[in-house]
C-alpha cells in the first residue's frame, strides 16, 4: 500500500504540472484513472472510470480569462475512491469527480494567483540577465503547480479506507441507480459538447456512417476505430494533395499569403 500510495503521488504532482503545461495530457481522467488502477491492482475498472470522466469532462476548457473544473484533481481523486481501498461504485466515484473538480478549480484560482509574484520575480531576473534564476523559478512553478494536486490528494488517500467504503454500501440501491443514470446523462452531455464544437456537414457523413456501420454490422468497437482511423489517414492524405495542387496552380499563392 505504501508504495501504491507513493506512485500514485507521483502521478498526482505530474497531472498538475502538465494540467497546465498542457502539453502532454497527462492530466486526462482516461490516463490517471488507468494509472491509478494500475497501482491498485484493478485496471479495468481504472480504465471504465477514466473512460466515463473523459466523456463527461471533454468539453471543460477555459475560456479567456474564465477558469475551468481542474480536471486533474478530478481523476486523481476519483480513481483513488474507486480502485483504492474504498471500493465504491463508478457513479459514487463520479459524483466525487464533481466535487473534487470544484475544490480544485479554487486551487487552480489561488495557485495561478500566487504564482504572479514568481512571475515578477522572473522579469527582474530578465531584466538583470540572470538566467540561472530563470531555470529556478521555472521549475519552482511546476512544483508548486504539482503540489496543487499531490498535497490534496494526501488527503484522499488518508480518507480512502474501509470505513468510507462501508458508508457507500449503506447508500440505498435506488440512489446508486440514480447515481448510474446521472453519470449516463453526464456523458452523454459532455459528448454532444464536442459534437456542437466541432460539427460540420462535412462531418456529418462520417458520424451518420459510423452509427450505422455499428448497428448494422455489428462491428467490435476496436474494429470501427480502426476503420475510422485508416478513413482518417486516407482523407489527410487526399486533402493534403488538392491543397498542393491548388497551390502549384496559383503562382502567386505564396505572396498573397505573406501579404
Amino acid at each position: 500500500m505504501l508504495l501504491a500510495s507513493f506512485f500514485i503521488l507521483i502521478i498526482a504532482c505530474l497531472a498538475g504540472i502538465d494540467g497546465i503545461l498542457d502539453e502532454w495530457q497527462f492530466y486526462q481522467p482516461i490516463v490517471t484513472c488507468t494509472l491509478i488502477g494500475f497501482a491498485f491492482a484493478d485496471v479495468s475498472t481504472g480504465i471504465l472510470l477514466g473512460a466515463t470522466l473523459q466523456l463527461i469532462m471533454s468539453g471543460w476548457v477555459n475560456l479567456a480569462s474564465v477558469i475551468s473544473p481542474d480536471i486533474s484533481f478530478a481523476g486523481v481523486a476519483s480513481a483513488v475512491m474507486v480502485c483504492g481501498p474504498a471500493q465504491l461504485t463508478i457513479g459514487q466515484g463520479t459524483i466525487i469527480a464533481i466535487i473534487a473538480a470544484v475544490i480544485g478549480r479554487f486551487l487552480t484560482i489561488r495557485t495561478r494567483k500566487f504564482m504572479v509574484n514568481v512571475t515578477h520575480q522572473a522579469d527582474q531576473a530578465a531584466i538583470e540577465a540572470n538566467l540561472n534564476k530563470i531555470n529556478l523559478l521555472q521549475w519552482l512553478s511546476m512544483f508548486i503547480q504539482g503540489l496543487r494536486v499531490m498535497v490534496p490528494t494526501i488527503l484522499v488517500l488518508l480518507l480512502s479506507n474501509t470505513v468510507v467504503g462501508s458508508w457507500g454500501q449503506m447508500i440505498p440501491k435506488s440512489v446508486n441507480i440514480g447515481l448510474d443514470a446521472s453519470t449516463g446523462l453526464l456523458s452523454v452531455v459532455g459528448f454532444s459538447i464536442i459534437i456542437t464544437t466541432i460539427e460540420t456537414r462535412a462531418l456529418w457523413l462520417w458520424f451518420v456512417g459510423g452509427f450505422l456501420i455499428a448497428t448494422f454490422l455489428k462491428l467490435d468497437l476496436v474494429i470501427i476505430v480502426l476503420i475510422g482511423i485508416c478513413l482518417t489517414i486516407i482523407y489527410i492524405i487526399i486533402e493534403n494533395r488538392r491543397n498542393d495542387k491548388n497551390a502549384q496552380d496559383d503562382p502567386f499563392s505564396d505572396d498573397l499569403d505573406d501579404l
